[in-house]
């Protein structure tokens, strides 16, 4: 006959009952998906935060260029005036009416004058 004298538990080695295996590998899948889930949301938050960053230093780099040189480049408006009596085009920004560049007569204009300035001698 034995006396019990106290009773207490212990961690020990229990083989599962194949209802717990199921259970235990349906709870295992779903927290692989769940982590697995999170992961890529964190990826995606990363490359947008990565994305958004490079698109910031981008800006940056423009600007700093732009402050330094004190300048940038932009769609001005210009207008092309021929000179009449030269041929001369002249290419002018309408915002400040500089000349930027000028263009020579062209062959048309150059001929005309050189036809106009050539006497006709008509023989028979």
């Amino acid at each position: 006959m034995f006396i019990v004298e106290k009773q207490y538990t212990e961690i020990m080695r229990v083989d599962l009952e194949p209802a717990e295996w199921l259970e235990y590998g349906k709870r295992l899948a779903l927290l692989c998906q769940g982590i697995e889930a999170k992961e890529a949301e964190e990826r995606e938050r990363r490359n947008a935060v990565a994305e958004g960053k490079k698109a910031d230093e981008k800006e940056r780099s423009a600007l700093a260029k732009t402050v330094q040189r004190g300048w940038e480049e932009r769609k001005v408006t210009t207008e092309e005036r021929r000179d009449q009596s030269t041929g001369i085009v002249s290419v002018v920004r309408l915002d400040t009416g500089e000349i930027i560049r000028e263009i020579g007569p062209s062959p048309d204009h150059l001929l005309s004058g050189v036809i106009e300035s050539t006497p006709y001698t008509a023989t028979l």
